[in-house]
């Protein structure tokens, strides 16, 4: 009897001390998904505002592509890679030094940060003037859309500076418990956007984009919003340093004098292409619609991306920013079962809001595109070739949210090269299948290659976790799949009830919006009625 109390009292005390790690994951995936959700409402805002005064033209199309050069950096460098290898160091020296120690520590770093940005952005600038325009006509064949890329690219450039900076501060803030300036710094960014493009969009409104060749009009608008960006940069960088300073870590950079600096250094290698896989398959898309398709059909992968990314980031990443630290800690102590069980526990959370989400873009597709997009310059052609674009990618968005949760799981057991491995495979596979989908389906088989791909990383890193680390999300969640299979019915079986209700009378964005809640709506009753356990965990996280 006295070990079956002792046993008791264990349990009790086990739950106990996880109780606190899972609120405060709670809490924090809560707030996170707020702010997320803030700044991807915004951010179609600013995409449609953008597409109503620069249309699907070639000078929108070489500005969305001038964009992802410091955008791919952000990846590279900045939240995916610097913010997963800075976060561990930090947290240890705050642990064991204080304060005092966490200051040191920035400040090497942004020391060695700041040499490495200044070198890779002198050496991308230089490029724009060296190279060639003709080098690119491969690609970008109509008159002017060559240079005009070029000088985009080096007006936009600095900014990978801004945004790199901006992960090491959200990391150090992040490590003190500070979750409020750098959930919000997205949404700020694009107010300002809006703002701009509104502000620039008044004198392109008389002007009809041409697919012959660039109108030296909107060349110059797109050339001011890209100026406009470096505007917003610095809004961005004001608003992390008055927060470092109240968390009293503004520090000025400085170069050596910390060893911890180089293994964040090492452990960034790794995580480039674990963590980027996803943005080089959308590189990848925009080149290839623009070489196969034509020269402004970049702006279809673009904008059907742009809307993806809602369900992905509200849900994907907002849980698994929060879940990285305790699994972190599971994963250095050896827990392998907990970790098995609260990256179940977040799997299935992820799911539950995926799956829908998923099956809500997909059927709604063609009405989303038409209320957010089809304005001004843009034609029932181009909602056309968007939609069935964004489809198809909405077909992988339950495994798109789910990759950053198996990839940190990964790390959490200290192993950075799985990921790398697979999602280097993965960036070939994904070329292939976009050659082999985009000649008989145009753009939306590029979509189609993509969630191909995402279905392969996400069941390929969970069936590595299991045989190598025996750690699984079936052996302590062995409902998963059944669960996941009861959800995927639920949601098909009411988005495709709404659909069918509402087809031919959704043409307004006020239908459209009470459509969806509607959905919505209706999903979470059902969970409710049936005691789904996912419902459980929402309102844990309401609770929270």
């Amino acid at each position: 009897m006295t070990g079956t109390g002792n046993g008791i009292d264990g349990r009790t005390a086990v739950a106990a001390e996880d109780a606190a790690p899972r609120s405060s994951v709670a809490r924090t995936s809560a707030f996170v998904a707020s702010w997320t959700l803030v700044s991807r409402v915004l951010g179609y805002v600013r995409d449609a505002v953008c597409v109503a005064s620069f249309g699907m033209s070639l000078e929108w199309g070489a500005f969305l592509l001038a964009w992802m050069v410091p955008n791919l950096f952000r990846r590279f460098l900045g939240e995916g890679a610097l913010a997963s290898a800075f976060i561990p160091e930090a947290t240890k020296r705050h642990d064991a030094e204080g304060l005092a120690g966490l200051r040191r520590l920035l400040a090497s770093m942004q020391g060695s940060l700041a040499l490495v940005l200044v070198v890779l952005g002198a050496l991308l600038c230089a490029s724009c003037f060296l190279v060639p325009p003709a080098w690119l006509g491969g690609v970008l064949e109509k008159p002017g859309q060559p240079e005009l890329f070029l000088r985009l690219s080096a007006i936009l450039i600095p900014y990978l500076a801004v945004c790199c900076t901006l992960a090491l501060w959200m990391g150090v803030l992040n490590t003190v418990g500070h979750f409020g300036v750098p959930a919000s710094s997205p949404a700020l960014l694009n107010v300002v956007w809006i703002a701009l493009a509104l502000a620039i969009g008044t004198t392109t409104g008389g002007l009809t984009p041409s697919k012959d060749g660039v109108q030296p009009e909107l060349a110059h608008a797109v050339e001011l919003l890209a100026w406009g960006m470096l505007i917003g940069g610095f809004v961005q960088v004001v608003q992390f340093v008055l927060a470092l300073r109240r968390e009293g870590l503004l520090v000025a950079p400085r170069l050596g004098g910390d060893e911890a600096v180089g293994r964040i250094w090492r452990a960034m290698g790794p995580m480039v292409l674990g963590l980027a896989v996803v943005q080089l398959n959308l590189i990848l898309d925009q080149v290839m619609a623009v070489a196969f398709v034509g020269e402004w059909a970049n702006n279809y992968t673009y904008h059907a991306n742009r809307l993806l990314q809602f369900p992905i980031g509200v849900v994907g990443a907002a849980v698994a920013t929060a879940a990285f630290p305790l699994l972190a800690r599971l994963g250095q102590s050896g827990k392998k079962e907990e970790l098995g069980r609260e990256l179940a526990q977040a799997l299935r959370l992820v799911a539950f809001l995926a799956v829908p989400s998923g099956c809500a873009f997909a059927l709604m597709a063609f009405p989303m595109v038409r209320v957010l997009f089809e304005h001004g310059k843009v034609t029932a052609a181009d909602t056309h070739a968007t939609a069935w674009t964004l489809s198809m990618y909405a077909l992988g968005v339950p495994f798109l949210g789910s990759v950053a949760l198996w990839t940190r799981a990964f790390y959490s057991l200290g192993d950075r090269k799985t990921p790398v491995v697979l999602a280097a495979v993965l960036v070939l596979v994904n070329a292939a299948l976009n050659l082999a989908l985009v000649l008989p389906f145009g753009v939306a088989g590029l979509g189609l290659a993509t969630s191909i791909c995402a279905v392969l990383n996400s069941t390929i890193l969970c069936v590595v976790l299991r045989r190598r680390y025996d750690v699984c999300v079936f052996a302590t969640r062995r409902d998963l799949p059944w669960a996941m299979f009861v959800v995927g019915i639920g949601a098909v079986g009411v988005g495709a009830l709404l659909e069918r209700a509402l087809r031919g009378s959704i043409g307004d964005g006020l239908s459209l919006f009470f459509g969806l809640a509607l959905a919505g709506g209706l999903y979470l009753g059902i969970a409710a009625a049936l005691r789904w356990p996912e419902m459980r965990v929402l309102l844990r996280f309401r609770r929270s």
